[in-house]
């Protein structure tokens, strides 16, 4: 009977140390994912250029009991507002270079812009392709402990011609409501578009 109990418990130990090894080293578990795994989810590069279009790849991790089609869409929101916000920064740039001291109208513009409060319209943005995996990752903290995530991946894109409508909108808003802007770009002092 000792022998069993012995034998017994040294199996117990035996398994749970394997158990506390297998854990520690894939602490994260799929359980559902997109059919097939595509190239631009491993890239680090997410920004391509590919011939007049823009490839741009977006991800986020929701908690697991949350909507998947919710994921996706702030993955895109957030691909929307990059695009708009580095759109202001180039343009804030170009025009620090040549004008000094721009007015308060025009840092409201391009504090809105910045932030991606910006109303105008961006058009030509679409989704390419989506991917997700949804998984369990252990919890360290407490023990048999899972917590259950979601990543999802959004590759979009956007034709050059599109970012540069967009960005013909916000400098004739600029052009509205500073009069110092409006006379850079007639005296050619400013170049928002440069030759590619």
């Amino acid at each position: 009977m000792k022998k069993m109990l012995c034998v017994l418990s040294f199996s117990m130990v035996l398994f749970s140390c394997s158990h506390e090894v297998n854990r520690e080293r894939n602490p994260k578990v799929v359980i559902d994912k997109s059919p097939s795994m595509p190239e631009w989810v491993k890239e680090t590069n997410v920004n391509q250029l590919d011939g007049d279009q823009i490839y741009l790849v977006g991800r986020e991790s929701i908690k697991g009991d949350q909507r998947l089609s919710g994921c996706f869409e702030m993955a895109s929101f957030e691909l929307k507002n990059k695009i708009i916000r580095e759109v202001g920064e180039e343009i804030r740039g170009t025009i620090d270079q040549a004008i000094p001291d721009i007015s308060e109208n025009s840092e409201a513009v391009l504090s809105r812009v910045s932030t991606g409060k910006w109303t105008g319209k961006l058009v030509g943005l679409s989704t390419d392709s989506e991917y997700f995996e949804r998984y369990r990752l252990f919890d360290f903290n407490q023990a048999d402990s899972y917590k259950e995530r979601i990543d999802c991946f959004v590759r979009m894109k956007i034709a050059k011609s599109d970012i540069n409508r967009m960005k013909r909108d916000i400098i004739e808003e600029l052009k509205k409501v500073d009069p110092k802007i409006k006379e850079a770009i007639l005296n050619k002092q400013v170049n928002f578009f440069s030759k590619e």
